[in-house]
């Protein structure tokens, strides 16, 4: 009896260590058209890397926690190597973020400096406390709002402050192509919710390419800090998927970088594989 209650009970536990772990419960990595494809082989790809672009919808809580999974295989593959990118924080804030992470200043000084998004303690907290934590620097990436938003409400950076000159871009030219078209249809699309004129899409334009020429900068900035560095830059999809965006940027000042891009799709490994368009090195298929 008592061997029988031992058998069933590791029935469970064998099944489930037989199921692929495919991103921590969180979704499915496929590539492109391919099967379902373990985490640990992503992380694998990636470590071999020199920027990894992790997509993500911002609103996503199943993308949060595939994140923070990712991160910490990432880790544990690469150790003292990694670096970790976030949209999500602004560059003036670099200081303040790196104070923190020395534990200079405590977490309420951190937020009340740091402008920290609403959706910060569920999204991007456990990404920050896992750096903390491993000692691994943290990259405020993002220009600072102030400043893309100047550029999208006069379509100039003249009325941009002395002290806020430093945030900007070396290459303040736009990408042309394929991510403007993009781009525009994007706010077509949107036009009935956000009300943005069409003589307005050029300047959100510029104030996007803005954002993501300053994003590049600061990763090309933290990975001469560490050799044979690996960057994770958690970033919304828009900015990197089809290699666009951040990841232009990227290419175009350093075409001998190895990127490696990871896209989300909100729905099921096979209703992405039904489509025809590719997003990314890696799909994360997630819960819609």
């Amino acid at each position: 009896m008592k061997n029988r209650w031992i058998v069933a009970s590791l029935v469970p536990l064998l099944l489930a260590c037989a199921v692929p772990c495919m991103a921590a419960g969180s979704g499915v990595y496929i590539r492109s058209r391919d099967e379902p494809v373990r985490q640990s082989a992503v992380v694998k790809e990636a470590a071999a890397r020199d920027v990894v672009f992790f997509g993500e919808f911002h609103d996503s809580a199943a993308i949060h926690e595939a994140e923070l999974s990712f991160l910490k295989e990432l880790y544990r593959e690469t150790g003292n190597r990694l670096i970790l990118s976030l949209e999500m924080v602004e560059s003036d804030c670099q200081l303040v973020l790196t104070n923190y992470l020395q534990g200079k200043i405590p977490e309420k000084e951190f937020l009340s400096l740091s402008r920290p998004w609403p959706n910060y303690v569920d999204a991007y907290r456990p990404l920050i406390e896992f750096a903390k934590e491993k000692g691994i620097p943290v990259i405020a990436a993002n220009i600072p709002r102030r400043i893309a938003s100047a550029e999208a409400r006069t379509g100039s950076l003249d009325s941009v402050a002395p002290e806020d000159r430093q945030y900007l871009p070396q290459d303040l030219e736009p990408l042309t192509g394929a991510y403007r078209s993009k781009f525009a249809a994007a706010m077509r699309e949107q036009n009935g919710k956000m009300k943005i004129p069409e003589a307005k899409i050029d300047a959100f334009y510029r104030a996007q390419c803005l954002k993501d020429a300053a994003m590049a900068e600061r990763i090309e900035e933290g990975r001469k800090r560490i050799p044979d560095a690996v960057v994770l830059h958690i970033t919304g999809a828009f900015h990197s998927d089809e290699g666009l965006g951040t990841a232009a940027y990227l290419s175009r000042h350093h075409p001998d970088l190895s990127i490696y891009i990871i896209s989300p799709f909100k729905g099921s490994a096979a209703a992405y594989q039904q489509q025809n368009h590719k997003t990314g090195n890696v799909i994360l298929c997630v819960k819609k």
